[in-house]
């Protein structure tokens, strides 16, 4: 594993504390977090309505917005709890524009790809951050935009 930096950086949620290293994805232009006990960061839309990355079918894109490291900042950051909240896309504080705007500020390589987002706001605006176990194989899942975390589980498979 190679990490783009010597020293942790700390994520705090609301109840823990997380010290993680920038790793990159392979054979990708954006890196993702570690924590020192092999978690990795990833970011689903718990809210109902529209979800964040479930219905997104490009696999890189995809991967791309749970993974990347400069959105899980973004969403543990004081400006998204404020001017990103639900009420505030929800009531058109926040316009396509802003979101849009932010979006390529985080993420100037998603570029020709914005127009899979344009729809997802709302699905932004109700994100968090949950840590998995990094190599452990997983699906993001949605029942009317609440987003999930399903673990692959071989048991539930049949081969003949």
């Amino acid at each position: 594993m190679q990490f783009e930096s010597n020293f942790p950086i700390i994520l705090k949620d609301e109840n823990r504390t997380f010290y993680c290293n920038v790793v990159p994805v392979e054979n990708t232009s954006y890196s993702k977090f570690v924590t020192s006990d092999g978690l990795v960061a990833v970011l689903i839309s718990n809210g109902y309505g529209d979800d964040w990355s479930a219905n997104i079918e490009s696999p890189t894109l995809k991967k791309q917005m749970i993974l990347d490291h400069r959105l899980v900042s973004f969403v543990l950051s004081r400006e998204f709890k404020t001017k990103f909240s639900n009420e505030n896309v929800l009531c058109g504080q926040v316009t396509f524009k802003d979101f849009k705007d932010l979006i390529q500020y985080l993420i100037p390589e998603i570029g020709e790809n914005f127009d899979h987002l344009k729809y997802k706001a709302s699905g932004f605006s109700q994100l968090s951050v949950k840590f998995i176990t990094e190599g452990k194989a997983f699906q993001i899942r949605e029942y009317d935009g609440s987003e999930f975390i399903e673990f692959f589980d071989p048991s539930k498979y049949i081969t003949p």
